[in-house]
């Protein structure tokens, strides 16, 4: 039969308790029940529950066996409060059992807040002058049209006029410069240093037909800056009813929504994080835990592709992608990874994936001929269905 081995101790703790030993003298040596509290074979209990001193180490071991390990799983402060209410009591326990959870180093780190998220909205500006500001982004994965499969959109922020410009992929930052100077810079000088507008005054000209013009584009940006305005502040009235605004008081703040941190030393990324990556710490137990492998050294693409090894045929959705797999340099042929085509073809165009595959067959799975067939041991047959 199995006994517990810290029954002895228990009791003599429970001895040293002037509170509880104070109740074990109202029980007296009739074992009468005094309110909720008996005493069993030398032991008090509450309700049918292992009475526990206050400050005693049991209670830091409890509490952990019924959080921290993989059956107590890290579960939330009224779940582990019923466990532990199961077996035993002691005073003030929920109020325990509730800051213990709460300052858990582990639960604070990996799960999330079910509350709204931190960092209010905060709008750009409006421009004050037509490609003052404007803004920049890719249509890809297009299908090809005299060789071009990517479309770089440019926007004006103020008169929301666009440029869709044609490109071809795999592009660089060069090509794309020079396509901006072509058609953007071209045609409406450089962002931040436009052609400037003065505005119309009564009188300025002769000619009835260009004051009119004037007067119309002035009253056309006044009526697109009052417009923007009100769009704004209809986005962050209804975008700041689900944000709650989180302010820290330790820290450099940077702008209006950003924190800089002291981070380890040697670290290699940035120390300025949004309100929102930012939650604060309870409790004091908290051991700054090692720079996380990757992170400490450059950021260098230590994958090189090697050899293809098998390419197959994907369905995504009515669309057939071709996938291959690589292995990679250095590395074991266990780490192979299958890989979009066109990706890897763009990512490393060195290195020509027709070249080094050499295919037969026409499956949907095609086995390079130097790569060993897999040994099917089961095939799976449909069951034919009996004539009626």
């Amino acid at each position: 039969m199995p006994l517990w081995v810290e029954f002895d101790w228990l009791r003599q703790a429970v001895l040293n308790d002037p509170v509880l030993q104070q109740v074990i003298r109202r029980v007296g040596p009739a074992n009468e029940p005094m309110g909720p509290y008996t005493v069993v074979n030398g032991n008090l209990i509450h309700k049918g529950r292992l009475v526990l001193p206050k400050g005693s180490n049991l209670v830091q071991k409890i509490l952990g066996e019924c959080h921290t390990t993989p059956s107590g799983g890290h579960s939330g402060g009224l779940r582990t409060l019923k466990r532990v209410a199961g077996n035993f009591y002691w005073v003030g326990m929920k109020a325990d059992v509730l800051k213990m959870v709460a300052e858990c180093d582990i639960c604070q780190r990996q799960k999330y807040q079910a509350t709204k998220p931190s960092g209010l909205l905060q709008p750009l500006p409006i421009p004050e002058l037509v490609w003052e500001d404007v803004s920049l982004d890719f249509i890809v994965g297009l299908p090809k049209s005299r060789g071009f499969d990517v479309i770089m959109v440019v926007v004006d922020r103020l008169s929301k006029y666009s440029h869709f410009i044609l490109h071809k992929h795999p592009f660089n930052a060069k090509g794309v410069a020079e396509n901006f100077i072509k058609e953007i810079v071209r045609l409406h000088g450089v962002p931040r240093q436009p052609p400037v507008l003065t505005n119309f005054v009564l009188g300025e000209t002769k000619v009835a037909a260009v004051g009119l013009e004037l007067s119309d584009r002035d009253e056309v940006l006044r009526h697109l800056k009052y417009n923007l305005q009100r769009a704004q502040n209809s986005m962050t009235k209804y975008a700041n009813g689900r944000r709650k605004n989180m302010k820290f008081q330790v820290g450099d703040l940077v702008g209006s929504m950003a924190y800089k941190l002291q981070i380890p030393k040697g670290s290699k990324i940035h120390h300025v994080f949004h309100v929102s990556l930012i939650k604060w710490a309870v409790g004091a137990g908290h051991a700054l835990q090692e720079i996380p492998r990757g992170l400490d050294a450059d950021f260098i693409m230590g994958f090189e592709p090697h050899k293809v090894l098998s390419t197959r045929i994907k369905r995504m959705g009515t669309n057939d992608k071709l996938e291959v797999l690589i292995s990679w340099k250095d590395k074991a042929t266990e780490e192979a990874t299958w890989e979009d085509a066109k990706e890897r073809e763009a990512q490393f165009p060195h290195f020509t994936l027709e070249d080094k595959a050499n295919l037969k067959g026409e499956g949907i799975v095609r086995v390079l001929e130097d790569h060993p067939k897999p040994n099917v041991k089961f095939v799976y047959t449909r069951r034919h269905k009996n004539p009626v």
